[in-house]
């Protein structure tokens, strides 16, 4: 039996050949994933949840308070623009509504997305720029674990750069952070 825990502050990265099942893990934990054998533990305050038995209700709360998840590919509704998606991820995490646009903003900036870019929809960006403004998305929530899902797989030396510090402030803040590299 393997048992494995992440600490606030700490990041863990799933390392390994492509098909070993990193992906599936993340998603396991996260809970878009069965996982059929053991136990996902993830703190709530002071309660303990099983990731693995919890109610569809139980797992979106988790996710509305305590995980972010910053997947491989960026799905959002088409006519949304770069800065509201960055910006509503803060909010909904509890984030008032000019920090949210401030953080956004913040982010947006030092992920090189072109200011230009902010009011259109990512549908019609680069795929390094819908992974720029996903990760954005991801990291304007403030929650205690982050999962990050090939984060830096489709950018530039420069911008995985970037991701890199980012993931190290969110550590600073004390987000347990679970990452996996292609």
């Amino acid at each position: 039996m393997s048992r494995s825990a992440v600490k606030p502050g700490e990041c863990v990265v799933l390392g390994g050949p492509s098909g070993a099942g990193k992906s599936s893990i993340l998603k396991m934990i996260y809970g878009n994933y069965r996982c059929d054998h053991g136990r996902i533990l993830v703190r709530d305050g002071d309660e303990q949840v099983d990731v693995a038995t919890a109610e569809p209700r139980r797992i979106l709360a988790l996710r509305g308070s305590v995980m972010g998840y910053v997947s491989q590919f960026l799905r959002v509704i088409p006519r949304v623009s770069s800065l509201d998606i960055v910006a509503g991820a803060a909010t909904d995490s509890g984030v008032s509504q000019a920090d949210a646009w401030a953080r956004a903003e913040r982010l947006l900036t030092l992920l090189n997305v072109p200011e230009r870019l902010w009011s259109l929809p990512p549908a019609t960006f680069s795929g390094g720029e819908q992974q720029r403004v996903n990760i954005a998305r991801g990291l304007a929530a403030d929650r205690p674990i982050l999962l990050l899902d090939e984060p830096t797989a489709s950018l530039d030396a420069a911008n995985r750069a970037v991701v890199v510090r980012l993931i190290e402030e969110k550590k600073r803040a004390g987000a347990a952070v679970h990452r996996h590299l292609p």
